[in-house]
C-alpha cells in the first residue's frame, strides 16, 4: 500500500493583509505628519524627517510647538477667573433648566387634570345627548297623541254638531 501525501496547503493571504495595513497605516501616518507640519507653516520632506529620526531624538514638531508656546504670557489669575465665571454661568443655567423643568411638570399635570375634566365633560355631554334623544322622542310622541286627540275631538264636534242640527229639525 502507498501512502499518499496531503494535498498543499493553499497560500495564506495573512501576511499579504498585514503588509497592507503596515503601509496603510504608514501612509496615514505620514499624511497625518505633513498636515501638522502644513498647519504649523513649515516644509515637509519625509525623507529628511526620517534621517533626523536616526540621527536625534528630538522630535521637531515638540521643539516648534515649546518654541511657540514660550511666548505666550499666560496669567494664572485670569485664566482662574474665567473659569470661575464659566461656572457661574453653568450654575446659572443649571438653576434655570431646573425651573423649567419644574414648569413642564406643573404644566404636564395641568394637562393631564384638563384631560380628565375633558373626559368628564364628554360623558356629561353624551348623557344630556341621549337624554334629550329621549325628550324629544317622547314629546313627539306627546304631540302625536295631541294630534290624534284634536282629530277625535274635531270628529266628535262634527258629530255633535249634526246631531244638533238633525235634532233641531
Amino acid at each position: 500500500m502507498q501512502r499518499k501525501d496531503p494535498p498543499p496547503a493553499p497560500p495564506s493571504h495573512w501576511w499579504f493583509l498585514a503588509g497592507t495595513v503596515t503601509v496603510n497605516s504608514l501612509m496615514f501616518w505620514a499624511f497625518y505628519m505633513w498636515q501638522r507640519y502644513r498647519e504649523e507653516g513649515r516644509h515637509f520632506n519625509l525623507l529628511e524627517w526620517a534621517s533626523s529620526l536616526t540621527t536625534s531624538n528630538k522630535d521637531p514638531c515638540t521643539d516648534c510647538i515649546g518654541s511657540k508656546s514660550k511666548g505666550v504670557p499666560v496669567d494664572y489669575e485670569d485664566v482662574q477667573a474665567n473659569l470661575d465665571e464659566m461656572r457661574e454661568e453653568i450654575l446659572a443655567l443649571r438653576r434655570e433648566k431646573l425651573i423649567y423643568q419644574k414648569q413642564i411638570a406643573k404644566l404636564e399635570k395641568k394637562m393631564l387634570s384638563q384631560e380628565k375634566e375633558l373626559e368628564e365633560l364628554r360623558a356629561r355631554m353624551d348623557t344630556v345627548q341621549k337624554i334629550t334623544i329621549d325628550v324629544q322622542k317622547r314629546y313627539d310622541l306627546v304631540f302625536r297623541n295631541m294630534l290624534a286627540l284634536y282629530e277625535e275631538a274635531k270628529k266628535n264636534k262634527e258629530k255633535i254638531r249634526k246631531l244638533e242640527d238633525a235634532m233641531t229639525r
